[in-house]
């Protein structure tokens, strides 16, 4: 049995039970090279649903004619024109495209456990790429998980980190479009409010960049920073270690900017009672 449905014209897709005629990849052909799979959404907050984006990152436009996406025990056969180098297509439910996700291929039996599932790309015998979720991949909710551009190992989950720019469902997330960075700088101005009055508030910007592995530089400082996204938005934290001042802020979802987030300033460093700070949240 075939389950179709008309889609956009840069893909069309058919959900087939074993056995279906007709619609595996050309055993005469070599299998696609290049695709993989780069973003993810299991952890979606509200009327939404889980969706997946395959690009191609090699250097010539591959067929994803026959190309079988496998997730759990579900499938997902692919029809329609070849990727071009670069491009990406966004395969997911019924309510992901709903929400707004700009689906290009409907699977509606796809689910995405992030503690445990395995999602596959295969042409025939030859598995094209794989993606085994597990705790030690991070799972974020309300924001896909995104590989960094230029990541060489699509399997490694150092190389994956929770999206930050605002998706069209309102979660963060970057479907349709290139990944955020792991790496990133994020500019920010603070300000640290003097027990003597505004007119001796201290005021500034610097930069932080955050690192893939959970350490951060700024202005001569170094440490370790925690960024996770929930139910109730975006957060980052970090510490100063040399003073012990503590930033901490979070992006509601749906909403761009770091807005007059909290500063702690240890009672230890005289003359200042707290601080805010502010950005836009991107950190690229």
């Amino acid at each position: 049995m075939v389950v179709a449905r008309a889609l956009s014209v840069r893909l069309i897709a058919a959900l087939c039970l074993v056995g279906c005629a007709g619609s595996g990849p050309d055993a005469d052909l070599p299998p696609p090279e290049g695709l993989a799979i780069v973003e993810l959404q299991a952890g979606f907050v509200g009327a939404g649903g889980p969706w997946l984006e395959i690009a191609n990152l090699g250097g010539d436009p591959v067929a994803v004619q026959g190309v079988v996406v496998e997730v759990g025990t579900a499938e997902l056969v692919l029809e329609g024109p070849d990727l071009e180098a670069g491009a990406a297509i966004v395969v997911g439910t019924d309510a992901a495209e709903a929400s707004g996700i700009p689906v290009d291929a409907i699977f509606d039996d796809l689910a995405i456990d992030a503690g445990g599932t395995v999602l596959s790309l295969v042409s025939g015998d030859a598995v094209l790429a794989t993606v085994s979720l597990d705790a030690s991949w991070p799972s974020p909710v309300g924001a896909s998980l995104g590989m960094e551009p230029g990541w060489a190992d699509p399997t490694d989950p150092t190389g994956w980190c929770d999206q930050r720019r605002v998706g069209p469902a309102g979660d963060f997330g970057t479907p349709g479009a290139p990944n955020d960075r792991c790496d990133c700088a994020m500019p920010f101005a603070f300000r640290y409010a003097s027990a003597s009055g505004p007119g001796s508030d201290v005021t500034g910007e610097a930069t932080i960049a955050l690192h893939r592995d959970g350490t951060y530089t700024v202005e001569g400082e170094s440490g370790t920073y925690t960024r996770w996204t929930d139910a109730t938005g975006q957060h980052v934290e970090w510490v100063y270690p040399t003073t012990g001042i503590a930033y901490s802020g979070t992006r509601p979802l749906g909403t761009g900017p770091y807005a007059d987030q909290p500063i702690a300033i240890p009672a230890e460093i005289p003359g200042f009672t707290s601080g805010t700070w502010s950005a836009d949240g991107l950190c690229e």
